[in-house]
């Protein structure tokens, strides 16, 4: 029997689920709904999954068997499943554990600091491509992960936390219904969540974390929801 899913965490599956399906779609792909998965035909941008799971009361063996094709028949690169409620087991299928995560919540804020840098929102082609080599440490292998296309999104905002002339910090945040998802952070979970809240104070933050990020992100006032789990290929 499976555990109830709280309405908060539905709001965070369905917030994280929007911004995928957002990202898809700036690179040309469209998306699909179905056996309670948003999903995707062709490849996704790198670090971004082939599938969410959004609905925790689907059937899980039909999501296993349509997942299981697409590790045969998906993009040559191979594909990643966001297993939003930790409900699958896709070992046998070609896929294996590329990270486990938690859900994080962090309820709106009377009194929260005020950011510490000078915050802009990504409006062109030439500060996207200032703030992805600031995001990624200057890796050129992820230079096209965030398409110019993904700026004409009324539902997305691409922050960057400016020092005089430096981008020294970075987030997305993308609103839906109560919550304003939080994702792609850098340069620090505490100012993101500044921002995130002075733009959208009557709205709490969601997104997901792991590791070094999640103790950041639960110093900074979030609260566990949950965990994921996303698979891959070749993992």
């Amino acid at each position: 029997m499976t555990q109830p899913v709280s309405p908060i965490l539905r709001l965070a599956v369905v917030n994280n689920a929007a911004w995928c399906l957002a990202m898809w779609q700036a690179h040309g792909l469209e998306p699909q709904r179905g056996l309670g998965m948003a999903m995707c035909r062709g490849a996704p941008p790198k670090y971004y999954p082939s599938a969410v799971t959004i609905d925790p009361a689907a059937d899980v063996a039909a999501q296993t068997e349509w997942l299981a094709r697409l590790a045969v028949e998906g993009p040559p690169g191979g594909s990643a499943v966001k297993d939003s409620f930790n409900r699958l087991d896709l070992t046998a299928h070609g896929y294996g554990r590329l990270f486990e995560a938690e859900w994080l919540h962090r309820p709106v804020q009377n009194e929260t600091p005020r950011p510490a840098l000078d915050w802009r929102l990504v409006e062109t082609a030439e500060d996207l491509a200032v703030w992805v080599d600031a995001w990624s440490g200057g890796d050129p292998d992820d230079a096209g992960v965030f398409a110019p296309a993904i700026l004409g999104n009324p539902g997305v905002g691409i922050m960057a936390g400016w020092r005089g002339e430096t981008i020294a910090a970075g987030c997305v945040l993308a609103p839906t219904d109560s919550v304003v998802g939080i994702s792609n952070v850098f340069g620090g979970q505490a100012e993101a969540a500044a921002i995130a809240q002075a733009m959208f104070p009557d709205k709490g933050l969601v997104g997901y974390e792991h590791g070094e990020a999640l103790e950041e992100a639960l110093a900074a006032g979030f609260q566990t929801l949950g965990p994921l789990t996303v698979w891959a290929t070749g993992a």
